[in-house]
């Protein structure tokens, strides 16, 4: 199982509805996907401000393997919703932060 996580650094003027409109968007793709397992999102609440950077919100997706991961990726959706989050992001491309790891 592979699990995908996205560390997010929202611009300051993105509400809150606006971010949880954009989850939802997500959580409604993954549930639609075959092999993909599970979709939460939570917000970060480490002390260790300077180490976070920003990086409040967060999300992840399991999925069974390493190809249900790459077809997601490569999804129409995913990448529509992808690019309105990463217009909301500080600095844009430079507001995400990936990693995948196995479980």
């Amino acid at each position: 199982m592979i699990r995908h996580f996205v560390h997010l650094r929202f611009r300051q003027d993105v509400k809150t509805t606006k971010k949880h409109e954009l989850f939802e968007r997500l959580n409604n793709l993954v549930t639609l996907l075959e092999d993909a397992i599970d979709f939460q999102y939570r917000q970060n609440v480490s002390f260790e401000i300077n180490l976070v950077r920003g990086f409040d919100d967060m999300f992840w997706i399991d999925f069974v393997d390493a190809d249900a991961l790459n077809l997601y990726l490569m999804d129409e959706e995913h990448n529509a919703i992808g690019t309105e989050i990463v217009e909301c992001l500080v600095g844009k491309a430079e507001g995400v932060f990936v990693c995948d790891i196995n479980l």
